[in-house]
């Protein structure tokens, strides 16, 4: 597993997690989606609130 993890052409090394910053877009974005009537109440759900980024072990 860390041959593959530590492949410098396929991943790089981030200086912080952007979990939270993708999750502000997101719910900003399905917010505006909403008031512009271009997705319903159904759709609103993909709002995030507890987003974790995923883990290798």
């Amino acid at each position: 597993m860390g041959h593959i993890v530590n492949d410098i052409m396929t991943y790089n090394v981030l200086k912080r997690d952007p979990t939270s910053t993708l999750q502000t877009k997101n719910n900003n974005l399905v917010e505006k989606l909403f008031k512009n009537n271009v997705i319903d109440e159904r759709d609103k759900q993909l709002l995030s609130k507890n987003a974790m980024a995923p883990r290798i072990y």
